[in-house]
This record gives structure tokens, C-alpha cells and sequence, in this order.
């Protein structure tokens, strides 16, 4: 039970995410190695959007993943 409280706390102070589905985000690259490594790792494909603040992406091998809206940023365009 508070596991899923924390969760809403958290998820109500989130921006809201611009990403559509057929678009691209940007992944957060974690961990990082040092000072000077990326932030981001390439754009990888929205396949889906669901409701509770998670969206599923498709590496470029086909496989499928999930990660929270505040570990993505979307691709503009």
C-alpha cells in the first residue's frame, strides 16, 4: 500500500510527457560512467503509451521494454 502511495506522490509532481505513439524518445542513460558520458542514449520507437505513467519502447533488435515517463524525453519533430 504505500509502495503505490509513493508512487502517486511521485507521479503528480511529473511534467507531462509529449511523446505520441509512432514517435521517437530519448532514453536516460543509466548508470553513467563519468563526468563527460552522455545523458541520453539514441531515440528509440513509442509503441505504446499506458496510463500509469509508462511507455513501451522498441530497441532496434525488436525487442520490447518499458520505462517511466521521467526516465524519457521525446524526440521533437
Amino acid at each position: 500500500m504505500q509502495k503505490h502511495k509513493a508512487k502517486i506522490r511521485h507521479d503528480r509532481h511529473l511534467k507531462p510527457f509529449k511523446g505520441q505513439v509512432g514517435g521517437y524518445a530519448w532514453i536516460l542513460n543509466e548508470p553513467r560512467m563519468g563526468k563527460f558520458d552522455k545523458f541520453y542514449k539514441a531515440p528509440l520507437l513509442i509503441k505504446e503509451i499506458l496510463g500509469n505513467n509508462n511507455v513501451i519502447l522498441e530497441l532496434p533488435n525488436g525487442q520490447q521494454i518499458r520505462k517511466h515517463t521521467s526516465q524519457l524525453k521525446a524526440v521533437p519533430g
